[in-house]
C-alpha cells in the first residue's frame, strides 16, 4: 500500500472508530438515558400543573403563562423548553426561566430544582418567601426538607414524592388523583 493509502485507511478506521464511539459508546447511551429522564420529568411536571390548584391573585390575569423556572445548573436544557412548548393548562401556556438563586425565585409558579444544587435545600423556603411556588426537586429528601415534589428514580421508573405540609404551607392545593400517585412524605424532623 502506498504511503497515501495508508493513511488515508489509517484516518479514515480512526474516523470509524470516533463516530462508533460516540454513537454507541457509554457517553452517548448515558446522554440519551439522561434526555429520556428529563423528557419524562418535564412531563410530569406538566401534569402536577394540571392537577394543582394555585390560590387567588397567584396570576396577573386569567390568560398570565404558568413560569416554570430551573434555578442553578439547568440539567434539562432544551428538553424542558421542547415538552413546554404548545402545551397549556387552563387556558395558560407555559413560559420557561433559567435563574440563579439571587433571582426573586417567588416569581415563578413552578421552581425545578436540580439535584446539582442539593447543598442549597435549607434555603429553599426563605428563597420563596412563603409564594405559591410548586417546588420539584430531585434530590433524596428534597421533600422533606421544604421541598413540595421530589422525582425519585426506582428501578429505571420516574416515581414522585409530594409534601402535602409544604404544600399547604405555599397555598397550593394538590387533586386527591394526583395524591392517590404519590408516594406522601412529611417534614423531617
Amino acid at each position: 500500500m502506498a504511503p497515501l493509502a495508508v493513511r488515508r485507511a489509517v484516518l479514515l478506521a480512526a474516523v470509524a472508530c470516533a463516530s462508533a464511539a460516540l454513537t454507541h459508546g457509554p457517553s452517548a447511551e448515558s446522554r440519551d438515558e439522561r434526555e429520556q429522564e428529563y423528557t419524562v420529568k418535564a412531563a410530569f411536571t406538566v401534569n402536577f400543573v394540571r392537577f394543582v390548584e394555585w390560590p387567588a391573585g397567584a396570576f396577573a390575569s386569567a390568560s398570565s403563562p404558568i413560569v416554570v423556572g430551573v434555578v442553578g445548573r439547568d440539567p434539562y436544557g432544551p428538553v424542558l423548553d421542547r415538552v413546554l412548548a404548545g402545551q397549556r393548562v387552563g387556558g395558560r401556556s407555559f413560559v420557561t426561566r433559567r435563574l440563579r438563586w439571587d433571582q426573586d425565585l417567588s416569581a415563578c409558579h413552578v421552581l425545578l430544582v436540580p439535584g446539582s444544587e442539593r447543598s442549597r435545600l435549607g434555603a429553599l423556603r426563605t428563597a420563596i418567601k412563603g409564594a405559591p411556588v410548586l417546588t420539584v426537586g430531585e434530590t433524596p429528601g428534597f421533600a422533606q426538607r421544604h421541598g413540595i415534589v421530589n422525582f425519585v428514580v426506582e428501578q429505571s421508573h420516574v416515581r414522585f414524592e409530594i409534601n402535602v405540609d409544604e404544600a399547604r404551607r405555599a397555598r397550593l392545593t394538590f387533586s386527591s388523583k394526583l395524591l392517590a400517585l404519590a408516594r406522601v412524605v412529611e417534614d423531617a424532623r
